[in-house]
Formats: structure tokens, sequence, C-alpha cells
């Protein structure tokens, strides 16, 4: 496979940086799920929340897991890209069952973190 500087995904142009990303996203390409996460995720596949103040199980407030805040605001930010994949079905319905006012509550706890992030 030849990589160029962008490339082109549903009609738009996308840099090589969200190439990686994107892979499991287009058609004609052989990839896996693209890999974004929350903390529940990452707390049952591994070992790295067990001295961690943050609470995975929670969206929003001071000890929600900045991962699931970033995750949850990554879905819903790139719906229009990524919302076709099979892959992740089950987190847009997840996602889809939300209440207006949480994934408000998770976008302002998300800018915040991402304004923030040396500070985590």
């Amino acid at each position: 496979m030849r990589f160029s500087s962008s490339f082109t995904v549903r009609g738009r142009a996308v840099a090589r940086p969200r190439l990686e990303f994107l892979l499991g996203h287009t058609s004609g390409l052989l990839a896996t799920k693209p890999y974004v996460s929350g903390g529940a995720y990452i707390q049952r596949m591994s070992d790295y929340c067990t001295r961690c103040p943050y609470d995975p199980k929670q969206r929003t407030g001071a000890r929600a897991c900045p991962f699931s805040a970033l995750y949850w605001d990554f879905l819903e930010r790139h719906r229009h890209l990524l919302d076709g994949n099979p892959r992740l079905a089950i987190a847009y319905r997840q996602l889809g069952r939300m209440k207006p006012e949480a994934k408000a509550a998770i976008s302002t706890n998300a800018k915040a973190l991402l304004a923030n992030m040396e500070k985590i």
C-alpha cells in the first residue's frame, strides 16, 4: 500500500495523521477497528487503573475518568465519519441513548480536559 500526504474518505480530504485511525472506516482496505476507548475498557483490559484516582464509570464530575469523557466526545464529534462503521455500532447505539444534557456535559468536560491536558 502506498501512502501519500492526504486521502479521500467519503468525498473528504483526510490528512495523513488521521489515516491510521480511519483505516478501519474506509472501504477497500483490510484493517481493524479504529482504536479509541473509554476508561471502562482500559480498566477491564489492563491494570493501568489500579492506582488511578479517577472512576472509569463516571463520564462527568470531579472523579470522572478523562478517557471516558474524551472517548464519548470524540465519537460525537466524528459521528459524520464513523457512524457507518459496523465495528462501532454498539458504541453509537449507546451514544444515541444518552440524553442531550449528558452529551452537553461530556462535551464541556472534554473541552476543559483538552484545554488543561498538562494538569491531568
